[in-house]
């Protein structure tokens, strides 16, 4: 159903590196491996950060996101190395909040799910 909806947004603005990023973000977490990793490539190509440098991070960090989601740690990292060496408007704690995705069982089955980032307390 939400893929349906971002498809809709999408076939609105072609040409909106959000739009392509969260549709990654989406086809990540259904599974889609192949089709998220090409619609968050598609997001940094319409907005590469040598064009613009305060949103064109977003696009790479979702594509990070979307990596990391679909089990390629290596380019996620990659790709979170790059983003902590560069200035951007993006916060550490953005940043640190990428993580992959793990199974639940804690209703009818497996379900994917994000686990929450939890803090230590002293």
């Amino acid at each position: 159903m939400r893929a349906l909806v971002s498809e809709k947004l999408l076939r609105e603005a072609p040409e909106d590196s959000a739009r392509h990023a969260q549709h990654g973000l989406i086809l990540a977490a259904l599974g889609q491996k192949q089709e998220a990793i090409a619609e968050g490539k598609r997001a940094v190509e319409l907005l590469p950060e040598s064009q613009d440098a305060l949103d064109g991070p977003q696009a790479t960090a979702a594509l990070a996101q979307i990596y990391a989601w679909t089990g390629e740690f290596d380019e996620a990292f990659r790709l979170l190395d790059h983003l902590f060496a560069i200035p951007n408007n993006l916060t550490v704690p953005m940043l640190s909040s990428i993580q992959p995705r793990t199974r639940s069982t804690k209703t009818h089955g497996q379900h994917d799910t994000i686990r929450p980032k939890t803090s230590a307390k002293a």
